[in-house]
């Protein structure tokens, strides 16, 4: 039928994306706080490069799941009245905000991928311990 359970069905079809980037940006943002906390509490692995390298991983991500956890409620309210186009409570610099950061942690999270598989190849395959990685690549 035309009109209002349709109407209902298509809301709650385009409910469900947002919800799961809220879920799995709060999942993400609980879990990097934690490992972040976890490294800064030890002085031991403050120290070690490899860990220095996973706190740096860990806190763009915790950037990236506070912003999919704010989602589109960043976003400022539109004009159109139809339930599933209008999520923003936000402004346009709460938008803007939302986009450089997520943009950030999208550039960042990679190049701390590469560190970190870079620290693994460095200590598996050639055999370098953490003093000459930090020799080599911290001076």
């Amino acid at each position: 039928t035309e009109g209002g359970d349709n109407d209902e069905w298509n809301a709650s079809y385009w409910d469900i994306p947002v919800f799961a980037s809220r879920a799995t940006g709060i999942l993400s943002l609980l879990g990097s706080s934690w490992i972040m906390a976890e490294i800064l509490m030890d002085r031991q692995k403050r120290r070690m490069c490899y860990h220095r390298i996973v706190f740096g991983l860990s806190l763009f991500d915790a950037i990236m799941g506070c912003w999919y956890a704010v989602g589109r409620l960043a976003q400022p309210q539109q004009k159109n009245k139809k339930l599933w186009t209008n999520h923003g409570s936000g402004t346009l610099g709460s938008c803007e905000a939302s986009g450089y950061f997520v943009y950030l942690a999208n550039l960042a999270i990679p190049f701390y991928s590469a560190a970190l598989a870079m620290y693994y190849y460095l200590c598996i395959c050639s055999s370098c311990s953490e003093k000459r990685i930090k020799t080599i690549f911290e001076r």
